[in-house]
């Protein structure tokens, strides 16, 4: 699944995440919009499973946004692959975070 990392590497790689959205949002060159998308798509490739909870009760909107991306795509991708365990583990999880942060209201 996804790499054990460090916290403060956690911290820079969220900081990493939030540039990359506000330059892709921003007045910025093609070139540097680029950058941005490929640190983006870097990270989803990496599977970092263990970043979609920190993403997804983060303050941030795009982060969240991010994070129900990355979930999304696990279930898309991964849902076949994954113990009966672990897609209890993470339905329960989804309807916690869905429940916790009223999304349907």
């Amino acid at each position: 699944m996804g790499k054990l990392i460090g916290d403060s590497t956690k911290f820079q790689i969220l900081i990493d995440l939030k540039i990359s959205f506000n330059t892709l949002r921003g007045d910025f060159s093609t070139l540097e919009k680029k950058q941005a998308q490929k640190v983006l798509n870097e990270f989803q490739k990496n599977n970092y499973i263990n970043f979609i909870p920190i993403l997804i009760q983060s303050k941030d909107e795009d982060l969240v946004c991010f994070g129900f991306q990355l979930l999304e795509q696990m279930i898309d991708f991964s849902w076949k692959t994954l113990l009966i365990n672990e897609q209890n583990l993470l339905l329960g999880y989804i309807f916690r975070t869905v429940y916790e942060r009223n999304l349907f209201s």
